[in-house]
Order: C-alpha cells, then structure tokens, then sequence
C-alpha cells in the first residue's frame, strides 16, 4: 500500500520522517549532503538510499547506494551499486521501481506497508517511508528509505 498521509503505525519510520523534515529546513526536500549519520543513532540501520533514474517510459529504476542492515537483512541478495533486476525477481522489482514512480509523481515523502513477498517471508510485515532527496538541484536524484519490518507474531 502507498499512503501519502504518512500516518505511521511504528515509532521508527515516525523518527524517520522528523529527521528528514529536519534536514529539509523548510525546503520542499533536503539534498543528499543534508543527510547526517550521527543523527540518526541507534535507527541508522533503518536507513537506505537509493539513486532513482527516470526511465525512457517515465518510469523510476531504483539503484541501491546505502542499503540499512533492516532492509539487508530481509533482501541479502540486494547490495548497493548494482541492478536490481540482477539481485531480485522481477516481480519485486517492479514493486521497488513503482514505488520510486510513486515517490517521483508525489514530489513529497510517502509511507508504503505490505507483506513480503520475498523467498517465503510472507509471514513479515513492513512499513517505510520514502523521501525525496535533491543532488545539488530541485530534481529527485535519490530516495531516503526508513524500514522497518514485523513478524505476525
């Protein structure tokens, strides 16, 4: 589900969103440089940035440049700097790219939740949030990504 009212279920993704407002400083969004680890503390591991490339169609490709140890942790065939479609099944990463179109067309953060659907692991939910970030311009270069996954338990 992608949700623009970014009403979060968990504390973390919330923390996420503050940060990133934070960094923003009034701004329609940060800029990559803007983006300090220190702050982020004990919810570092949350983090992931993704480059995001407007396709030929006007789709998003989405390339993994930080990848958090929550989201490695779940997708550990998923490192930074290569192709998605070499690391994932289509299937999830035609997810991942509408989600990065969902972001593009929005211009502003989102929360997506589901279940994944990823090597039997339907048995764990996430949520994130989605940011955009600038590269020295007013364009979307990259994504701020704050994950958090939760078994059914």
């Amino acid at each position: 589900d992608i949700d623009a009212t970014l009403a979060f279920r968990n504390d973390i993704c919330a923390f996420g969103y503050r940060c990133w407002c934070d960094m923003a400083q009034g701004r329609s969004m940060p800029d990559r440089l803007d983006v300090d680890p220190r702050k982020l503390g004990r919810y570092l591991s949350h983090l992931s940035l993704f480059n995001v490339d407007v396709t030929a169609n006007g789709g998003a490709a989405l390339v993994p440049r930080l990848l958090g140890s929550e989201l490695h942790d779940v997708f550990s065939s998923v490192s930074p700097g290569g192709a998605l479609a070499d690391m994932l099944p289509p299937k999830i990463v035609c997810r991942w790219n509408s989600m990065g179109k969902a972001l593009l067309d929005h211009g502003a953060p989102l929360r997506t939740s589901g279940r994944v659907a990823y090597q039997r692991r339907d048995w764990l939910r996430w949520e994130q949030l989605l940011a955009p970030l600038s590269d020295g311009g007013a364009d979307v270069r990259l994504i701020y990504v704050f994950t958090v996954f939760e078994s059914d338990d």
